[in-house]
């Protein structure tokens, strides 16, 4: 989703994450839950796709341009390494599973390639703040 150029193409991908998660609440049993987050992602959803043409028209800019390779590596790199850093220190964290720190190393790695264009640093350390922040 963070990668897609075209607003209503992330709109809608965004959408199929949300049901993801909201199967999940189904499956644990939180069917109130469920159906709330389901009421209140169509209302917002179905507002920011609306919303989201006028936006385009008025800007003139259909598609969302990414920052250069290079840009996008400075940070991810870095991150990564921390990342890999505490997955060697402290195994006990992803409980000696190999999948838990691909995750976290997948995680750690969209989060930081898919951010726009002018992304500010202290922003993008926050970013990446929250994506290692996933490790259990």
């Amino acid at each position: 989703m963070l990668t897609q150029t075209s607003v209503k193409h992330a709109l809608a991908w965004s959408t199929c994450a949300q049901m993801g998660f909201m199967l999940f609440e189904i499956g644990v049993g939180a069917y109130t839950l469920a159906l709330a987050h389901l009421l209140a992602h169509s209302l917002y959803k179905a507002h920011s796709f609306l919303a989201s043409g006028r936006t385009v028209r008025a800007s003139r800019c259909e598609r969302l341009p990414l920052a250069p390779l290079r840009q996008r590596l400075s940070l991810a790199l870095p991150a990564a390494a921390v990342a890999a850093m505490v997955l060697m220190l402290w195994p006990s964290l992803v409980s000696h599973n190999p999948l838990l720190g691909a995750l976290l190393s997948l995680a750690v790695g969209s989060t930081l390639l898919g951010m726009p264009v002018g992304t500010a640093k202290p922003k993008r350390l926050a970013l990446v703040g929250m994506a290692l922040a996933l490790v259990p």
